[in-house]
């Protein structure tokens, strides 16, 4: 019941209803909790909390994932080819924390990507979306 919007000059809004907004919040704590067991995880949780934090700093991550901030940027260099393959690019500004940018329709797309893969680790909630989600009068497909 969530859509993504993007506000000029502001990047992307996640919107909807704010119960559908809170149990997301919920479940990314949940597909987030705990340390990755390897790099790719790490990459999956890493654009999951960009996505869900954008524009902090590289040591926010690096405390969240408990590596250096130079394995952070060093993963941020791997994702952005397979940010590329979405059509979404990795925009990074001095004093700004990494942000992805890209159209709604893409992002989407990236995102049930992402959600479909660890879902098939054994990693995203199940099922999704929630079924108390589904058929809410002010919900909308995703």
């Amino acid at each position: 019941g969530l859509g993504i919007d993007s506000l000029s000059g502001e990047g992307l809004l996640l919107d909807g209803p704010e119960r559908a907004r809170a149990r997301l919040g919920e479940d990314l704590e949940i597909v987030g909790g705990g340390e990755p067991a390897d790099r790719r995880e790490r990459h999956q949780n890493l654009v999951l909390c960009l996505l869900e934090n954008p524009g902090q700093k590289l040591f926010y991550y690096a405390d969240r994932f408990r590596v250096s901030a130079a394995t952070i940027s060093h993963d941020l260099d791997e994702i952005e080819p397979w940010l590329a393959d979405y059509r979404l690019a990795l925009v990074r500004r001095a004093g700004v924390g990494p942000v992805i940018d890209g159209e709604g329709d893409d992002l989407r797309s990236f995102l049930h990507s992402v959600l479909q893969t660890m879902r098939r680790d054994g990693r995203a909630p199940t099922p999704y979306p929630h079924p108390e989600l589904v058929g809410e009068p002010d919900a909308m497909e995703v």
